[in-house]
């Protein structure tokens, strides 16, 4: 006796598919539908409070320094200020010791 996916049938025949696996897939379809339109309407509403907010706080910025929002927004930030990135004590003790050892042998 072979053992091909047909013989596998004969010997354990499957469940016939019934009405209420599909109402449920249904169910679980229709829910995720929901909760995905549910999703993108809460973060819309996000987006458009975030833009009221953004737009008071032009507005009462504009006011403080005395401009319109259509200056303030002409005006560049200054550039930070670029620092070095910090090396560990451990690679500054070895660059000092490099630097002695190159002297030392220079003279």
């Amino acid at each position: 006796m072979s053992l091909s996916p047909e013989g596998l049938n004969r010997i354990i025949p499957q469940a016939p598919q019934r009405a209420e696996d599909e109402e449920i897939a249904r169910f679980q379809l229709r829910r995720e539908l929901t909760y995905e339109v549910d999703r993108r309407q809460a973060f819309a509403e996000y987006c458009a409070w975030y833009r009221a907010v953004a737009r008071q706080h032009q507005e009462e910025l504009a006011r403080w320094k005395g401009c319109t929002v259509e200056e303030l927004r002409r005006i560049k930030p200054r550039p930070t200020a670029r620092c070095a990135p910090r090396t560990s004590l451990t690679r500054r003790a070895w660059n000092w010791l490099r630097n002695e050892l190159r002297r030392w042998r220079a003279a």
